[in-house]
């Protein structure tokens, strides 16, 4: 078997290999410092990222599916995480007055208030972790990666789909 057909530890891996796992490394890397960064104030990756969908959601709030949508990653359990929050006092669950099916999920005071203290610490921690790249390498990192997010997506038996959900 040829370094190219080997999958585990060839030292010449084909491009799109390479760069997906950089992509996983760097993603396990800077996810695991934001964690940290998280940690103290009682609040996982998935959970910070919940407040700051409901803060752009506005007074209204949004539907638990209306959220999954708009999550970087796919949870399994999104009620679960939003009872922890709710029991934290971050968020507010509503029954909707038209439809009693609907229920909507707003970001309490408290949650504004933790997001707001957050704000400037994560924008740093962003900062230093891609403080080796310059302002036009970065506008190119994410150029790259938006295109990329835009490559058509293929179900278990190699058919296209239309686009993935992330697709902008």
């Amino acid at each position: 078997m040829d370094e190219h057909t080997n999958p585990f530890g060839s030292r010449h891996r084909p491009p799109q290999q390479e760069a997906y796992v950089n992509l996983a490394l760097n993603y396990g890397k800077r996810l695991g410092e934001l964690n940290g960064l998280l940690r103290p104030h009682g609040l996982s990756e998935p959970q910070y990222n919940v407040l700051r969908i409901l803060r752009g959601a506005g007074q209204q709030g949004l539907t638990c599916h209306g959220i999954s949508e708009r999550m970087l990653t796919r949870l399994p359990d999104i009620t679960r995480l939003l009872d922890r929050l709710e029991k934290s006092g971050l968020v507010e669950r509503r029954r909707s007055l038209d439809d009693r099916r609907r229920v909507d999920v707003t970001l309490r005071e408290e949650g504004k208030e933790l997001l707001s203290r957050l704000d400037q610490q994560v924008l740093q921690l962003h900062s230093r972790q891609f403080e080796n790249l310059d302002s036009m390498e970065l506008a190119e990192l994410n150029r790259l990666l938006s295109k990329s997010l835009r490559t058509q997506d293929h179900d278990k038996n190699g058919q296209r789909r239309k686009s993935n959900r992330m697709g902008r």
